[in-house]
């Protein structure tokens, strides 16, 4: 009764609007207050959860960001608080929020060739915003009174499954939509539009489609997992793409020097990347020596990356090597203070409090709530100790389950 009453006071207040791109009369619920909201909310536990910022080349970071904003001011919403972000994280991928919150993977950045390819998927991103796309996907879930739509699917994703704050559950669910074809087939074509108003060649939206679609018959590893999940690539979209193509004059900055240049820090580090993740790898199937060798070779090329630091104090961590895995930590948390995980893996290591709720603040976790209980309840606070649990206990996860034993065993 309570869930149609809730349905009833949703329609009342939906309006008929005229889209921001298409121009058709659509629901809505939210406004753009509402959206922006949303985006504010979401943007940075998403960022947690997907890797944390890329801090190795702000340089790059700031290029990034100046080729979406150039695209976002030729935009149908340039008054959209738009923000671009680099994610320390080698899946091919990129993702929008409402609000214009948008984030590209450093994994997608090392594939593409030029500055115009970057615009094409820019452009993309910044459509699905500016018409509304994840913003409709809400509404619906709204009103077929399932709260936000694939968020059961989408927590039980291991790397969701920890995380307790519902901001960071909305972003999972719109990160991991998959758009309908008619969202893509907008997001394709008025992303063309964009890149041509903002003196980019289309073509290279036609070329990188191309490109999708070879590695996608190839079943090519992280692209799977990563942009094509959610924009499937396929002939019907890239014939699209050339007939939209047809509307522009041949030309346009391309931008292969200038892109090339702006990624060379990042190329120099792949190798690195690629030896960090055997490492992690053979870490994870219980190989620590074979973990080890394999960090050492990716500390030899990129001696400052975080994620590798940690990594080392991870493996030090599970052979009893506590001092040695602290100073990994140390040098990690020194290289990016704002990375959730660092925070965590030092203050399980040292049952730190202040470690605990530092990654808390970043990234509520499961993992974070278990073990701040547990160093309550061995300082005799059995109320904190329970709060703690109970939280915890709520994540469909290992770490959960091990919350909800503790929950029942305190007195």
């Amino acid at each position: 009764m309570k869930g149609n009453r809730l349905v009833l006071w949703l329609l009342v207040l939906t309006g008929c609007v005229s889209n921001p791109v298409t121009g058709r009369n659509e629901i809505a619920i939210l406004n753009q207050s509402s959206e922006v909201e949303i985006g504010n909310s979401a943007y940075p536990r998403m960022q947690q959860a997907e890797g944390g910022l890329y801090v190795g080349d702000p340089a790059l970071n700031a290029y990034v960001t100046e080729v979406g904003l150039r695209l976002a001011a030729v935009s149908d919403r340039p008054d959209l608080p738009w923000e671009f972000k680099i994610l320390d994280n080698s899946i091919p991928n990129a993702w929008t929020l409402p609000g214009g919150k948008i984030a590209i993977n450093r994994g997608l950045l090392t594939e593409l060739q030029t500055e115009a390819e970057l615009a094409a998927v820019l452009g993309h991103e910044i459509v699905h915003a500016a018409a509304r796309h994840g913003a409709k996907s809400l509404e619906r879930g709204l009103l077929l009174q399932v709260g936000m739509i694939g968020l059961d699917g989408v927590l039980q994703d291991s790397k969701y499954r920890d995380i307790l704050i519902p901001g960071g559950a909305v972003g999972a669910s719109l990160i991991h939509l998959k758009y309908s074809r008619m969202a893509e087939f907008e997001a394709d074509a008025y992303g063309i539009d964009y890149m041509a108003a903002a003196g980019y060649d289309p073509l290279a939206a036609v070329q990188i489609q191309e490109m999708f679609i070879r590695l996608a018959s190839r079943g090519s590893y992280g692209w799977l997992d990563g942009l094509f999940a959610t924009h499937p690539p396929s002939d019907e979209r890239l014939q699209a793409n050339r007939v939209r193509l047809e509307n522009y004059p041949s030309g346009g900055f391309v931008g292969r020097e200038r892109y090339q240049q702006a990624i060379a820090k990042l190329l120099q580090q792949k190798n690195a990347t690629v030896k960090g993740e055997e490492a992690e790898h053979a870490f994870k199937v219980g190989n620590k020596e074979r973990a080890m060798a394999s960090l050492t070779e990716a500390l030899k090329i990129h001696p400052d990356d975080p994620r590798l630091l940690a990594l080392k104090g991870q493996i030090l961590a599970s052979k009893g090597d506590k001092e040695v895995a602290k100073h990994a930590f140390d040098e990690a948390i020194a290289r990016n203070p704002l990375y959730y995980e660092f925070y965590l893996k030092r203050g399980q290591l040292l049952k730190n409090q202040s470690d605990l709720e530092k990654a808390n603040a970043l990234l509520e976790t499961a993992e974070a709530h278990l073990a701040l209980g547990i160093i309550a309840r061995k300082a005799g606070d059995l109320e904190k100790a329970r709060s703690h649990f109970q939280i915890a206990a709520v994540a469909h996860s290992q770490a959960g389950q091990q919350a909800l034993k503790k929950l029942e065993d305190l007195p």
